[in-house]
């Protein structure tokens, strides 16, 4: 479908870009400052982006003044190459308008030469070094930034307000707490307070590794007042998954993140905190309140989050690419957007149009995710635990990097033995064999492959007499994996039973890929063909509830010999499962460990086992 409103122009001043998957003929207008997109042809695109509020007014041939209904950033692809273009778009207007620059960065249209002796402007070169880019946009990187707008934070009027007296600071920062909280009241982020407030809440203050003093107040008491506004916040695997084809990337960091969001004098005065030189209130949302994570989210997600190739989870962004010029088109759009909306970036925290970055604890490359090395040699160099709550400390950090560690909770199992409360601490050399396997398989870490959404998908699916074992393959590679053991009843299942419980657990676990796609499914367990074949009715009583289960997904089983199932059937029979309150307690433990992007290698260990 041709999205036009414009039969008459000029064919050799029309160009069809495609916008969302959709064409859409624009009439070129180098003269035009702006790009303009009628509203109805905006409604026509499936999955666009949220208008966003826009100050700016179209002024059409003849001084017509049109305000249109928003802003918004589209991913434009042309035959030659693609780019991101801000479009205002109005009801009123009647053509869709491509402007002079976005004519240019599409490469529709090109400058040739000027007539006369005035030398043409050329275009802006991006900046080639974060130097540059700190230099070009100096107002994004100093100062403390203000979204638009204040917060009010919403209380619960039932809990009584708590009143904390100020406690014992130690000699050693007495002196530097009082220059923090001067500079801090010079930036505006704190003001003394003279008169009474309901609550008042202890100071705390952390030193950093740069040496600064981090001032925050203890909400424990406000924060069973505080109502949470339970906004969604992406998860680092919901960022991963966007990032298959992604080369060039950069990381920014917003500056004092959440002291960006200004705070109304009722929400101002219940963040009031006791200090030795008297009480001073946040004018800014501060650290540690429990709504302040789904405060912040969504302020980022109004300003950035329409911006194709960017993405946020908490304070920090992360802009991907396919290329270069793409990169730098998107980090334009950022840092005019962040003008706009008076948001800062630390300038000593910038991962500059790099193909490695360091994000959120983890290492992405062009070729997908691997664990970050001083994690991994943190643990490694951790002395043998000599109490339970070493060993805890121990196996939390580990967990962080479960994901690349094959069948995690099976390995673990001997270990989180001697943490329950009726076990009595004894190490054994078995333990320490267990700790030493933990330690070499961090070193092996693999680098995980990125799902690509437009790759065909096949699950693995298998039962054995003790666990679940689950595989998510594209092209025949391996992209997820997952297990988990039986319960006791479970395990006194049919066969058939604990296949088509495999299937179901399979889809469940990796349902944000395989919902709404056809999917191929591999059994080893050749009945299970005939019984998704067949009518509901005709399925034994127990087999229709995991058959309902399955209905709402496009699924094709077909069998497999186990031989040629080696991931699946390998995890499903690596599942801890010594003892019964093991079982019982580990019963729906689930850990879920991606893509080996050295498939023959692992095939090669699964063979040799």
């Amino acid at each position: 479908m041709v999205c036009s409103n414009d039969s008459d122009m000029d064919d050799s001043w029309k160009e069809t870009v495609t916008i969302k998957g959709v064409p859409v003929t624009f009439k070129l207008d180098t003269g035009a400052d702006a790009n303009v997109l009628p509203k109805s042809v905006y409604t026509k695109l499936p999955g666009a982006p949220q208008l966003q509020p826009t100050k700016t007014v179209l002024v059409a041939f003849g001084g017509t003044r049109i305000h249109p209904d928003g802003v918004v950033s589209l991913e434009c692809k042309t035959r030659k190459c693609k780019g991101v273009c801000d479009f205002l778009v109005s009801s009123y207007a009647d053509k869709s308008i491509l402007g002079g620059q976005a004519c240019e960065e599409l490469q529709l249209v090109k400058r040739v030469g000027t007539i006369g002796t005035t030398k043409s402007p050329q275009p802006t070169k991006p900046p080639a070094t974060k130097e540059e880019l700190i230099e070009k946009y100096a107002e994004v990187f100093t100062g403390l930034g203000e979204f638009p707008g204040v917060h009010h934070i919403h209380t619960d009027p039932n809990v009584t307000p708590v009143i904390h007296a100020c406690r014992n600071v130690p000699l050693s920062i007495l002196e530097p707490l009082k220059k923090t909280l001067k500079d801090l009241q010079d930036r505006n982020v704190i003001t003394p307070v003279n008169e009474p407030t309901d609550w008042v809440n202890s100071l705390v203050a952390t030193q950093k590794k740069n040496g600064t003093l981090r001032v925050c107040l203890d909400p424990c008491d406000l924060n069973q007042a505080v109502k949470r506004q339970h906004y969604s916040i992406p998860t680092h695997e919901d960022v991963r998954s966007k990032l298959a084809g992604k080369s060039v990337f950069t990381i920014l960091d917003e500056r004092d993140g959440y002291w960006q969001i200004e705070l109304n004098e009722p929400s101002s005065k219940l963040c009031t905190f006791n200090t030795p030189w008297g009480r001073y209130r946040f004018l800014r949302l501060p650290f540690g309140i429990k709504s302040a994570s789904e405060v912040f989210q969504p302020k980022n997600c109004e300003t950035f989050g329409n911006i194709p190739g960017v993405f946020i989870i908490a304070d920090d962004m992360i802009i991907a690419a396919t290329s270069e010029r793409e990169h730098d088109e998107i980090l334009q759009k950022v840092m005019e957007r962040a003008k706009t909306a008076n948001v800062k970036f630390n300038k000593d925290k910038i991962q500059f149009k790099v193909n490695t970055v360091k994000y959120l604890g983890h290492i992405i490359t062009a070729s997908g995710q691997k664990a970050d090395n001083a994690k991994i040699r943190a643990i490694i160099d951790m002395p043998t635990p000599d109490d339970k709550q070493s060993l805890q400390h121990q196996l939390g950090m580990t967990k962080f990097l479960a994901q690349y560690i094959q069948n995690e909770a099976s390995l673990t199992a001997p270990l989180r033995q001697l943490l329950k409360k009726d076990t009595v601490w004894q190490w054994q050399p078995h333990h320490t064999a267990v700790l030493s396997t933990l330690k070499t398989a961090l070193t092996r870490a693999p680098v995980l492959r990125f799902y690509d959404h437009k790759r065909p998908l096949t699950l693995q699916a298998d039962s054995s007499k003790d666990g679940l074992g689950a595989c998510l393959l594209q092209e025949g590679q391996p992209v997820c994996y997952a297990s988990r053991a039986l319960t006791d009843t479970e395990k006194r299942y049919a066969q058939i039973e604990k296949e088509l419980l495999a299937i179901v657990f399979t889809t469940k676990r990796f349902h944000q890929y395989v919902y709404g796609r056809p999917v191929t499914v591999q059994s080893d367990h050749k009945p299970l063909e005939a019984i998704m074949r067949k009518p509901l009715s005709k399925a034994p009583a127990r087999l229709q509830g995991m058959l309902l289960q399955l209905q709402r997904y496009e699924l094709t089983v077909t069998y497999t010999p186990g031989k040629d199932m080696f991931i699946a059937d390998a995890l499903s029979r690596a599942t801890a499962t010594s003892d019964n309150d093991t079982a019982s307690e580990n019963a729906c433990e689930e850990r879920v460990v991606y893509a080996l992007e050295a498939t023959e290698a692992l095939v090669k260990t699964c063979s040799t086992d």
